[in-house]
């Protein structure tokens, strides 16, 4: 920096901090579940499982399910991926909406 007559300096440490750079992935592609009917609500299904190799915050993996409808059927835990029935399913019975 100068004012025309002195000149000053100082030296400046910059520390890049890590981001978002990756995507999380899933070991699988698909995840087929196989279970029988009348199972009771509130039981375990299935566990999903996403990598983010980024570090801190941004490797941090939440999971949703972004289907309001599918919110009917199943519940996923946003920590674990563990995927639970909120009501019992029936052979028998056509869900829709």
């Amino acid at each position: 920096m100068t004012d025309g007559v002195f000149t000053a300096f100082t030296r400046v440490l910059i520390n890049v901090q890590n981001s978002n750079n990756h995507a999380p992935t899933f070991p699988h592609a698909v995840y087929d579940v196989d279970t029988a009917e009348n199972m009771a609500a509130g039981r375990q299904i299935a566990e999903v499982k996403a990598l983010d190799p980024d570090m801190g915050i941004y490797g941090d993996v939440k999971y949703d399910i972004s289907s309001e409808d599918l919110k009917e059927f199943f519940r996923i835990d946003e920590e674990s991926g563990e995927m639970n029935y909120t009501l019992v399913l029936l052979h028998t019975h056509t869900y829709s909406k």
